[in-house]
């Protein structure tokens, strides 16, 4: 018990320094709270934006679609719309196949030909390169 009086008449000597150091730590407190807030509330709007665009797109969709459902036929409008959405995957598709038709000559011609053969069969040097150019980068990315 006496540990505890003597702390009390230690912060009763000194309670113009205590209660300076006491609003100190608490505007650290409030700081790095305020600090952890903004950093939150950013984050939070960084994370919904691409949600809240994705909306108004497809309520910008579904209304082109209203507009044009007027005046063309609904087959010839899902048609479109499946060609649309299909564009891009069908790109990165073909050059996927292309990408594994190039490595796929280029792999019979180290292990499948024969060296002393005249007529070996051409690489396309150039598409090699730009493939083993993007899977060292994959590699390089982690990816």
């Amino acid at each position: 018990m006496s540990g505890l009086r003597s702390w009390w008449s230690f912060v009763d000597d000194r309670w113009g320094e205590v209660w300076t150091l006491v609003q100190q730590h608490a505007w650290l407190v409030i700081e790095s709270m305020l600090l952890a807030t903004i950093i939150a509330v950013g984050l939070g709007f960084l994370l919904l934006a691409p949600i809240l665009l994705f909306l108004v797109q497809g309520m910008q969709l579904l209304n082109d679609i209203r507009f044009l459902r007027a005046h063309w036929p609904a087959g010839r409008l899902v048609a479109m719309l499946l060609l649309c959405m299909l564009v891009l995957p069908g790109i990165i598709t073909a050059r996927n196949i292309h990408h594994k038709h190039v490595l796929d000559e280029a792999l019979a011609h180290v292990y499948q030909s024969d060296p002393t053969e005249q007529d070996a069969t051409r690489i396309d040097v150039g598409s090699l390169a730009s493939v083993l150019d993007h899977i060292r980068n994959n590699r390089d990315r982690g990816g």
